[in-house]
């Protein structure tokens, strides 16, 4: 396979048929806010190339919408009954 040699662009010459398809796939990448610093920054991005903090969609976070604190409850009621039983004894 030999190498294409790419020649100079002149002044005079404008974008070819190459060109604009290169132009036209660079468009439909989708920009979205930094939720933290507010630059324009890529959707599928992971971090934020102007602050650097980590950008993340509720979709990608996969958290439970409501999470019961009964294990803290369960807890705290252990350990009452733990000093109840030390002091009564």
């Amino acid at each position: 396979m030999t190498a294409r040699r790419e020649r100079p662009l002149r002044d005079e010459e404008g974008p070819d048929e190459a060109d604009a398809d290169l132009l036209d796939d660079a468009d439909d990448t989708a920009t979205i806010e930094c939720p933290h610093c507010g630059a324009e920054i890529y959707e599928d991005a992971q971090r934020c190339p102007h602050c650097g903090q980590y950008v993340f969609s509720d979709a990608d976070l996969d958290l439970p919408a409501h999470r019961s604190p009964s294990w803290a409850y369960v807890l705290l009621l252990a350990a009452l009954a733990a000093l109840l039983w030390l002091l009564l004894r």
